[in-house]
């Protein structure tokens, strides 16, 4: 239960860098719809981490009735730093909810043209609160290793960041956006420009402290090459090589046809976006499930 868990996590925390990447890039992408699809993430967020920090207290004390369960559940937050780093997350996903019902009501009270001017306060909200839940999710898996503050732990935050921002803002556009057919063939074109760029930044920062996380959980292994950790890491990084194939054919193919205005290049890029997203939620559960899985010896 806990790699499921902790893959929804991932799952969710990428929506919500792709909700902030990818905010104001079409006329859907700035409104109503943007903020209630935040806002579901945040929820479903909120309800895994509870779940998350429960059922870890359960397989901890294994207790037998619901005041042992409760109290251990209590030991776990105080005493442990999976309870503490967990519950730091859910206060950060509680204290970004309220944020935003402060800014919608504050909105509903301003005029519209004054509510427009400039960059929305909502962005940099957004931006504090990622970084903290990046923080707080990777100090609950192997990095906590070595320390709430630590290097490892603010490495593979970053790590967390970039996936998100790979993974986030194609989720994003699919859902919000299934078939593009909504969209004129000049927002098509500044939309698969934006997934475009967010994609050139995050891969390679996400290959980068991949590389550091592994030799930080590998390097000391003697024997790593035969164990189950390898091979889900194998795995998933086979799926990325895919998931970076299919986006680069993208980029170099459809996206040339759909700013020239090609009405057929907005189907051909919707259809690899599909497979992708579809192949980035594969990544993304079997980092959920290598976090949780015992390091090689």
């Amino acid at each position: 239960m806990q790699p499921l868990l902790a893959a929804g996590q991932d799952i969710l925390l990428a929506g919500l860098v792709g909700c902030t990447l990818m905010a104001g890039a079409t006329a859907a992408l700035q409104g109503k719809r943007l903020l209630r699809l935040q806002r579901r993430f945040l929820w479903g967020l909120l309800w895994l981490q509870l779940a998350f920090l429960f059922n870890g207290a359960y397989r901890m004390a294994e207790p037998t009735g619901w005041w042992p369960w409760l109290d251990a559940v209590r030991l776990t937050v105080l005493h442990t730093m999976f309870g503490t780093t967990v519950t730091l997350s859910a206060l950060w996903s509680v204290s970004w909810l309220v944020a935003g019902w402060m800014m919608a009501g504050r909105r509903r009270s301003v005029p519209p043209a004054d509510a427009s001017a400039g960059r929305s306060p909502g962005h940099g909200v957004a931006v504090f609160f990622l970084l903290l839940l990046s923080y707080t999710r990777a100090a609950t898996g192997h990095a906590a290793d070595h320390g709430l503050f630590s290097l490892a732990a603010g490495v593979h935050a970053v790590h967390i960041l970039a996936a998100g921002a790979w993974a986030g803002p194609v989720w994003v556009s699919r859902l919000l956006h299934p078939g593009w057919g909504d969209l004129t063939p000049s927002e098509a074109s500044a939309q698969a420009h934006r997934l475009s760029r967010a994609a050139t930044v995050a891969v390679p920062l996400l290959i980068l402290t991949g590389l550091l996380d592994g030799w930080r959980t590998l390097g000391p292994a003697a024997h790593w090459g035969s164990t189950a950790y390898a091979w889900i890491l194998l795995v998933k990084v086979g799926l990325m090589v895919l998931a970076i194939a299919l986006g680069l054919r993208n980029r170099w193919f459809w996206m040339p046809r759909l700013a020239a205005g090609d009405s057929v290049a907005g189907h051909g890029f919707v259809r690899i976006l599909a497979i992708e997203a579809f192949v980035l939620l594969g990544v993304m559960t079997l980092a959920g499930l290598l976090g949780q899985s015992m390091l090689p010896a």
